[in-house]
């Protein structure tokens, strides 16, 4: 007999990306460690260059 037991839903582990006026950081080490976190990482961290420019 196998357990009807699923994991709770996790979110990732986003840390910052912004480190100070100017200072940007991305990578999967900012994000879930696979190569869609850097994915992901990379595009957040673009959607506030953007944001910080305009």
């Amino acid at each position: 007999a196998l357990l009807q037991v699923h994991p709770p839903a996790l979110t990732p582990p986003q840390r910052p990306i912004k480190l100070e006026t100017g200072l940007y950081v991305c990578g999967d080490h900012r994000d879930t460690h696979s190569v869609h976190g850097a994915m992901v990482s990379g595009r957040r961290t673009a959607e506030v260059i953007v944001k910080d420019l305009r």
